[in-house]
């Protein structure tokens, strides 16, 4: 079957290889001065009540983003696809978009000065902010619908093919939504710089920082992981597809040197 018109015959066409270079570009300049701001509201040396707000709102707007944009790609991608749509690899990025939503929202508390934790010393959650926390859990769920949908052809052309004004500010939200929560991701772990003087140690450490990086960033961008694997059809498509990813990791491996 012919591709549709809006289909993105190579995934350089796409707009994940736009959203790759900003995220480079930010893990380079912006992310450094983000995370020490995330660093030093989790060693309670002030709060960031700007971060925690800029956090809750990408968050909620998410919320209508996330959906419309996959709603675009489906359509976009109408008759192109079989069962990648539901596949193990978009359902377990599903899974640790979660996970990383839950300590967003949590380090955005965290960023206003609540308590995260219980004062009784169990390490368990405040009763308060477990129940939001499950709030942020049905959210999750919600999203789940939209990224497993496959039949995009049932979509209304009017509302969903392209172009659409509305897609870039949808790709706008997304792209800062990603961006934050890897600054966040890397605070909490307060990642330390790759050592330079030990060859073998720094190969080593590099491989492990990539592979934190894919585990904490692919998620972030499941609707174009969606459009680009798509239009991998040869193993050219799939090393242009590693050369977009490879935009956003360089920098964000740079950024630890």
């Amino acid at each position: 079957m012919d591709p549709a018109p809006d289909f993105p015959k190579s995934v350089f066409r796409s707009n994940g290889l736009v959203f790759n270079l900003v995220c480079g570009a930010y893990f380079l300049f912006l992310s450094p001065h983000v995370v020490a701001a995330v660093q030093a509201g989790v060693e309670g040396e002030g709060k960031a009540v700007w971060l925690g707000v800029l956090l809750l709102l990408l968050m909620v707007l998410e919320v209508r983003s996330l959906p419309a944009k996959l709603k675009i790609v489906h359509y976009a991608l109408r008759g192109q696809r079989t069962a990648d749509a539901t596949s193990a690899g978009v359902f377990f990025l599903w899974m640790f978009h979660a996970v990383i939503s839950i300590l967003v929202f949590l380090q955005a508390m965290a960023a206003f000065g609540a308590e995260t934790v219980a004062k009784d010393g169990s390490g368990d959650l405040p009763v308060w902010m477990g129940a939001l926390v499950f709030l942020v859990v049905i959210k999750e769920l919600y999203l789940l619908g939209p990224i497993w949908l496959t039949n995009g052809a049932k979509l209304p052309a009017k509302l969903h093919a392209r172009p659409r004004p509305e897609e870039g500010f949808h790709d706008l939200v997304l792209v800062s939504y990603a961006c934050l929560a890897y600054s966040l991701i890397s605070g909490l772990m307060e990642q330390q710089p790759l050592p330079r003087g030990e060859p073998l140690a720094l190969v080593v450490n590099v491989f492990a920082a990539s592979v934190v990086f894919l585990i904490f960033y692919l998620p972030m961008r499941i609707p174009y992981q969606i459009e680009e694997w798509a239009a991998v059809r040869s193993r050219g498509d799939f090393w242009r597809w590693v050369l977009s990813i490879l935009a956003a990791l360089v920098p964000a491996l740079w950024a630890l040197r």
